[in-house]
């Protein structure tokens, strides 16, 4: 995957494999679980999720170090902070926050830890 590239991944068996797998899938999961919680309407139509916006927590993820990804905390705290800067800055109030920060520690429980 362009992950993979992106930080070098050259054999299945690196330690990264298994991670930017992860990572993956959970940027899949959140964006799929995210979806039908917050369907644009009239009056919030920037609520209109994307690709665009998995690819967006992809490549934040990839502007980091590879060492940060190489500890799995430091890679769902920065999973977490990627994800919540690409869907939840957006969002209008404290509960819609609220939904999307349920489904992400669950993904992350899920997958993560």
């Amino acid at each position: 995957t362009i992950v993979k590239i992106m930080f070098g991944v050259i054999l299945p068996e690196d330690p990264l494999a298994e991670m930017t797998n992860l990572l993956v899938k959970s940027s899949l999961d959140a964006h799929n679980a995210i979806l039908p919680k917050l369907p644009p309407t009239p009056s919030r139509p920037h609520y209109r999720f994307t690709l665009r916006d998995i690819f967006r927590v992809i490549f934040g993820l990839c502007r980091a170090p590879k060492s940060m990804l190489e500890d799995k905390t430091l890679a769902a705290k920065l999973w977490v902070h990627e994800t919540m800067r690409v869907y939840a800055d957006r969002l209008m109030n404290e509960e819609h926050t609220h939904k999307i920060m349920l489904e992400v520690a669950d993904i992350v429980k899920k997958n993560l830890s």
